[in-house]
């Protein structure tokens, strides 16, 4: 566990060094017990304090994404995805689960919405380039004992630990993709790996944020039975709040 975390904080020092340079950042070796989660993925990230590590992404390049405003004045938080080739999108959380996200170069921005089913969440993609993708609920694939999908009818939070895979449909409600996450409590980070194509990588970061302040909003509203308490856990890691 100290050795994933010793590779965690130094790909925060990547992050930050990349904040304050401007310059492309030098991305960070990937962790491979984080993209193992699924070897046929094209897209593949785990979760790091000051935001995520792309260990995977298209062209089998590697990236960040880093919080761009240390303090958010507006109440939005906004992300910047950074690979070799330098900055490559923005992404801000308006509100959990939903995501704008500006690719670089694009005039007109892009979105990641939610819906919900009975608390399971689904996202519908409306890429600025390409076509809108959208995704059916986190189903529970492996670990744990909790709901069958993922959901905000949890109760504590070894009802969110385990591994949930969605399918991703075009917008002919064809199958083309998936995208999985591993949650495993309370120590490790959140561990997403996925197929979603014809989407650039910032819109790939931003489906990866909008889960994620999702599962963080559950975990913030689920009782710690760790620490026996309700609310705030451990605190989120990706900026989102829990309005």
């Amino acid at each position: 566990m100290f050795t994933r975390w010793r590779s965690s904080w130094a790909a925060v020092l990547v992050v930050c060094a990349g904040c304050l340079t401007g310059g492309p950042v030098v991305p960070p070796t990937p962790d491979k017990e984080a993209s193992a989660l699924n070897p046929e993925a094209t897209f593949a990230a785990h979760q790091v304090h000051a935001g995520f590590v792309l260990d995977r992404v298209r062209d089998n390049a590697t990236g960040v994404v880093e919080q761009a405003n240390v303090i958010a004045w507006n109440g939005i938080p906004k992300f910047r995805v950074r690979t070799g080739a330098g900055t490559v999108g923005d992404l801000w959380l308006t509100a959990p689960a939903s995501v704008t996200v500006r690719e670089a170069g694009v005039p007109q921005p892009g979105a990641i919405a939610p819906t919900w089913d009975n608390g399971a969440v689904r996202f519908m993609l409306r890429p600025a380039t390409g076509a809108p993708l959208r995704s059916g609920p986190f189903e529970r694939i492996g670990g744990g004992a909790g709901y069958s999908v993922l959901s905000r009818n949890a109760l504590t939070l070894l009802d969110v630990q385990g591994t949930y895979r969605a399918t991703v449909f075009d917008e002919h409600d064809q199958p083309v993709g998936w995208l999985e996450v591993d949650v495993v409590e309370p120590f490790r980070p959140h561990v997403f790996a996925g197929v979603v194509p014809g989407t650039s990588p910032a819109t790939e970061a931003g489906l990866m944020l909008a889960l994620n302040s999702e599962i963080e909003w559950i975990e913030n509203h689920a009782l710690d039975v760790f620490r026996g308490t309700s609310g705030g856990h451990l605190g989120t890691h990706s900026g989102g709040s829990g309005r």
